[in-house]
């Protein structure tokens, strides 16, 4: 309710402003419409017609003089230059709607992402074999870039999927260098709440992938290793034409600080169940007393055949080779995160224990490394993670063996491999992965998530239809283990996602 009347009140003032805006005098030649400015001013207000020149002979034409050409007035209006220092806008449109100054300098481009999903879960083994079939939007997004002055760019991203607007993205970027030939995008400061630079499908435009599901291998929750957007700053570009690279600084805490009975503001060691607390995902503001430590690491990939003068780079920037690129595209880029938490909460799982949860602090290493080719509709993509975890070394031994018990410390790791072909140049693509995680190299088992899908191209990704299967795989579990009781029973299950996206 709050969104809508906000939403009305915004609408009201903007039609108000239109209302109030001066219109251009007529006497003035301004540009008519939505015509380009020198178009424009061709169809102005016609003149009289004057009658035809004399007939002169061909001998007279070469013998006579050229008139000199006549001199504008240096106090005569130029109708195709705005007035009053205002820029001129025009719009285009290739794959995206964009209106720009003529000089460049100033851009608007509104974005948006509808994707409603179908989901048909197949579990044999569950209660219920189907839970969780029906519709629902996997995204519904809405926002805009606007560009400043060729160097500074406002990016805004809500999501509406869940019925009420959530903002997911809202940056600003600062690019010293903009409009300065190869310097342009060498250095780029970024501020506010975006993804930190880690790995590669992590970085895509969710409008871009080949499959509907992104890979377990660095989503899956059970790991701990799953990436989110954050709030912090860093700096980006790409050098030398074919180095690209991201380093910053995040708050780092995965979710808000819950309310604790603070008796040790320093070290916050219990959770207080009684009290009502904050919930949700993101970091921000509400962090735990005596917490001083930030997120901190980023992403280098090296592009050597763009170096090398042969072909383009290939940044994160979509998974198909949708322009069937005639020469070989190679991207090598290794990736690094360095986060301390605060506020991670164990289940002591010991009646003598007072309470029976107790927060603790720990600290997250993870690696990544990724390679990505692409030629002739041709698209290759590995990625490879490793996660390790380690508690403080001052925890209490109670905390320190419950969080063993859980698994909840160890080395992790997570990997994947996708292809992608064209089998229809431009129009269908199928594609393929295979995916793995194991939450902790110490203990016994691990899971499978491969995937088929084939995707339909209507007008590219601004309109497609897509279709995955899944199967889910658990493997290896050992009964009496820190593995979740529903693993060591190595269950097997197989979704199956049909998805239309429509983008700009």
């Amino acid at each position: 309710m709050v969104f809508d009347i906000r939403f009305r009140l915004w609408t009201a003032g903007w039609v108000l402003v239109l209302c109030l805006s001066p219109l251009p005098a007529a006497a003035q030649s301004e540009p008519a419409g939505d015509q380009p400015p020198a178009q424009a001013a061709t169809q102005s207000t016609p003149k009289a017609q004057e009658p035809p020149p004399p007939t002169e002979t061909v001998a007279a034409k070469e013998t006579a003089p050229a008139a000199p050409a006549l001199e504008p007035k240096s106090d005569a209006p130029n109708p195709t230059e705005p007035k009053n220092g205002a820029v001129g806008l025009e719009g285009t449109w290739t794959k995206k709607f964009v209106l720009k100054s003529a000089d460049g300098a100033f851009s608007f481009q509104p974005t948006g992402r509808v994707q409603p999903l179908f989901k048909l879960p197949i579990n044999a083994d569950a209660e219920e074999p189907v839970e969780g079939l029906g519709f629902m939007f996997k995204r519904a997004r809405f926002g805009f870039s606007a560009l400043m002055f060729q160097q500074v760019t406002l990016y805004m991203d809500a999501d509406l999927a869940k019925g009420s607007a959530a903002l997911v993205d809202y940056y600003l970027d600062y690019n010293p260098l903009g409009g300065k030939g190869k310097l342009d995008g060498v250095a780029v400061l970024r501020m506010g709440h975006f993804r930190p630079w880690f790995g590669r499908q992590f970085l895509m435009s969710t409008a871009k992938l080949q499959l509907i599901e992104d890979a377990q291998a660095w989503k899956d929750e059970a790991m701990g290793l799953a990436m989110q957007r954050d709030l912090g700053a860093g700096i980006f570009g790409m050098v030398l034409g074919g180095i690209e690279y991201g380093v910053g600084l995040w708050n780092g805490e995965e979710w808000p600080s819950k309310v604790w009975n603070g008796q040790d503001d320093a070290k916050p060691t219990q959770f207080d169940t009684k009290s009502p607390g904050s919930v949700g995902a993101g970091s921000g503001a509400d962090r735990i007393p005596g917490n001083f430590d930030f997120m901190v690491g980023g992403r280098v990939a090296v592009h050597p055949l763009a170096l090398a003068k042969i072909s383009e780079p290939l940044p994160p920037s979509g998974e198909s080779d949708e322009e069937l690129s005639p020469t070989p595209r190679l991207s090598v880029g290794v990736s690094a995160m360095y986060n301390k938490r605060h506020n991670q909460i164990v289940n002591m799982a010991d009646p003598a224990e007072d309470p029976a949860f107790q927060l603790y602090y720990d600290s997250q290493i993870k690696l990544g490394a990724d390679l990505a080719f692409m030629m002739l509709g041709l698209s290759a993509t590995a990625e490879l993670f490793v996660l390790v975890t380690d508690i403080q070394s001052d925890a209490p031994a109670a905390v320190k063996a419950a969080v063993a018990a859980n698994a909840y410390e160890g080395t992790g790791l997570g990997t994947y491999v996708q292809l992608g072909y064209f089998v229809l140049p431009k129009r269908i693509e199928i594609a393929g992965r295979f995916d793995l995680v194991d939450e902790d190299l110490d203990v016994a088992g691990l899971r499978l998530f491969p995937g088929l899908g084939v995707n339909g191209y209507i007008f590219g990704n601004n309109l497609k239809a897509q279709l995955m299967y899944r199967l889910n795989v658990a493997s290896g579990y050992k009964a009496n283990t820190p593995a979740p009781a529903a693993w060591q029973e190595n269950p097997t299950s197989h979704d199956i996602f049909l998805m239309l996206q429509a983008s700009i």
